[in-house]
């Protein structure tokens, strides 16, 4: 339930950005504390074995990527006078 809201909240996004910035950055930033709780983890040795490590990596520096990426993007779509949604 909740991957398919955030998939579909993705996927609207694509065609209303100016809209979206604000819930895609909620939702960022839930992934990056996703990936800060499995930091706290007893068992470090699974946080870097191939099965975790590739999505730690992308929770802890994709998301916050595509966050100012949105970010910035609706600012200079701001500042051009460009509207998509």
């Amino acid at each position: 339930g909740i991957i398919l809201a955030i998939g579909l909240m993705m996927m609207w996004s694509a065609f209303f950005l100016k809209r979206a910035v604000v819930p895609i950055t909620l939702i960022a930033v839930t992934f990056v504390f996703g990936g800060l709780a499995r930091l706290s983890a007893s068992d470090v040795s699974l946080l870097f074995s191939a099965d975790i490590f590739p999505s730690l990596i992308i929770e802890l520096v994709g998301f916050p990527l595509l966050a100012i990426w949105v970010w910035r993007e609706a600012r200079s779509d701001a500042v051009t006078g460009e509207c998509y949604g």
